[in-house]
């Protein structure tokens, strides 16, 4: 997984045809960041607030979610979270 990302200029969205964000977003998106993203359902698209990251479909409580990138190849078939 990456570990940061820079997500879409308000000023492209509308490049793509896209409506701005109505809400706040960092210019550098790092794990556990709320980053913009779009929800398409049926033809209506929307933006959302998400956090960025990789949470291991196990856990059961967010807040014990570690980083997840960056995995090392000798011990990437033997971590649990990959």
């Amino acid at each position: 997984m990456c570990a940061n990302y820079e997500p879409i200029a308000r000023s492209r969205a509308q490049l793509l045809n896209l409506f701005e964000p109505t809400f706040d977003y960092k210019a550098d998106i790092y794990p556990n960041y709320e980053a913009p993203i779009l929800f398409s359902k049926r033809g209506n698209i929307e933006w959302r607030l998400a956090r960025f990251g990789l949470v291991a479909p196990w856990l059961d409580d967010i807040k014990k979610a570690k980083n997840t990138y960056n995995a090392r190849t000798e011990t990437v078939d033997k971590k649990t979270k990959f």
